[in-house]
């Protein structure tokens, strides 16, 4: 029931038995990985002017509708929210001297400061016509063409460049895309992105993603610096460029900072925001703000001059401050506040 032996110079071994590889087969076998060097041609190939020769998908980015590049095997790879996209993705006709100029564009944007491509008219042939190819294409509306490009760009290479003014979005996009390593990568250089020339648009960009995870994570370390530093961003120019539903959320937190400091920076933020915007009046726009200020924590000599002028607060939340003031077993509600000595 067995073989001829190999011993013996057959070429049979006994059933069950297994042949001892060859030095020379293990040689062969042996593995060999580049993977620096896959990632330098593809990025290097992803810029370069031929991209739209090679790619096989369309991307719609942002309300502008400006065009990206994919190759649909490296995107389905890669990202498997993109491949279950790609499944139901129209085919839609495109004029292949268009996609080249788009091509040049995200080239440039790559490489320069992240603008947003001009929109390019088709070109024609030498004949006079222009030349037209079917693809498959996806729109995303959520992400801008400058967000979608850094996304597209880690996918097809393994890297990409990471800018402070597109962390909020690159992060939410992060998560709607599941690239975990890509998330993981912009919440690690947060801490050195965030500074007081950044803080006011990091917060406002946050608005628009705050359904997403990795976003409110990145929102709490936002506020987190705002709290350590609330008279400076109190003090910040740009600190009238915040939203109203971002300043709401500072104004809840529990702030480090006197009751009238905060009362004058929703004054200076309200008055900006009414000459921004005509049809608003002050009282109106700061009524969700002043519910947020404890009055009878300010002096009394300050709510008659500095509060009470202002119109802005009702009458009656002046009063129950001023009676705390006064006695503070005469107002309920606010029991166990300090009692500040109040000079006139």
């Amino acid at each position: 029931s067995s073989g001829i032996n190999a011993e013996y110079g057959g070429a049979w071994l006994p059933f069950g038995a297994v042949r001892p590889q060859s030095p020379l087969l293990d040689a062969v076998c042996e593995r060999y990985e580049n993977s620096n060097k896959l990632g330098k041609d593809l990025e290097a190939e992803y810029l370069s002017s031929s991209m739209n020769e090679l790619c096989d998908v369309i991307i719609s980015a942002g309300k502008s509708r400006n065009l990206l590049f994919g190759i649909r095997a490296i995107m389905s790879v890669r990202c498997r929210v993109l491949q279950k996209l790609l499944v139901t993705a129209p085919n839609c006709e495109f004029d292949s001297r268009t996609l080249r100029a788009q091509t040049l564009a995200r080239r440039e944007f790559n490489l320069n400061t992240g603008e947003y491509p001009r929109k390019c008219k088709g070109s024609t042939s030498s004949h006079g016509e222009k030349q037209k190819i079917q693809l498959p294409k996806i729109t995303v509306d959520e992400f801008n063409y400058s967000v979608m490009s850094v996304v597209l760009q880690y996918i097809h290479t393994g890297s990409c460049f990471i800018v402070t003014s597109h962390l909020p979005s690159l992060i939410a996009a992060a998560d709607r895309f599941d690239l975990p390593e890509l998330r993981e990568a912009c919440l690690k250089i947060l801490p050195s992105a965030i500074s007081f020339d950044t803080i006011i648009d990091m917060l406002n960009a946050m608005e628009h993603y705050i359904q997403y995870k990795s976003v409110k994570t990145m929102l709490q370390k936002l506020l987190e610096f705002v709290d350590q530093n609330i008279r400076d961003v109190f003090c910040l120019p740009s600190f009238c460029n915040l939203s109203e539903h971002v300043l709401q959320l500072v104004f809840a937190r529990d702030l480090d900072i006197d009751e009238i400091v905060k009362f004058n920076a929703a004054i200076r933020w309200g008055r900006s925001f009414c000459t921004k915007h005509e049809n608003r009046d002050l009282k109106t726009v700061l009524q969700q703000l002043v519910n947020k200020i404890q009055f009878h924590m300010i002096k009394t000599r300050d709510i008659m001059q500095i509060v009470y002028p202002s119109g802005v607060v009702p009458e009656h939340k002046l009063i129950i401050a001023l009676a705390f003031q006064a006695d503070p077993r005469s107002v309920e509600g606010i029991k166990g506040a300090p009692v500040l000595e109040h000079t006139v």
